[in-house]
């Protein structure tokens, strides 16, 4: 029972986070089959009052399955492609202008 053992880490380690592996995003289908792995560390993530972030967001329907069960915490190419630290810098500015 490894898995066990190492779940049982998570209430001992000092984390604050829980994050969503892109492959489990990936594998949400638009009639929003193959959700369950993705739901499961959400749930986790709210019993043991964790935050919970939600990588490879690509789609809309991710997004929109995401949302539904309360994760806004999300990153991935619907938002925004990887930018270099020199862009990255140049965008932060922007949106301290616009904000």
């Amino acid at each position: 029972m490894p898995l066990l053992k190492s779940l049982s880490y998570i209430k001992r380690l000092p984390i604050n986070c829980l994050k969503i592996d892109k492959n489990f995003i990936q594998d949400i289908q638009p009639d929003l089959s193959e959700t369950e792995i993705a739901e499961t560390i959400i749930n986790l993530a709210k019993s043991l009052r964790l935050e919970v972030v939600a990588e490879g967001v690509e789609l809309e329907h991710q997004k929109d399955f995401l949302l539904s069960r309360n994760c806004t915490n999300m990153q991935g190419y619907l938002f925004r492609r990887p930018l270099p630290a020199e862009k990255f810098e140049h965008f932060l500015k922007q949106c301290e202008k616009g904000a």
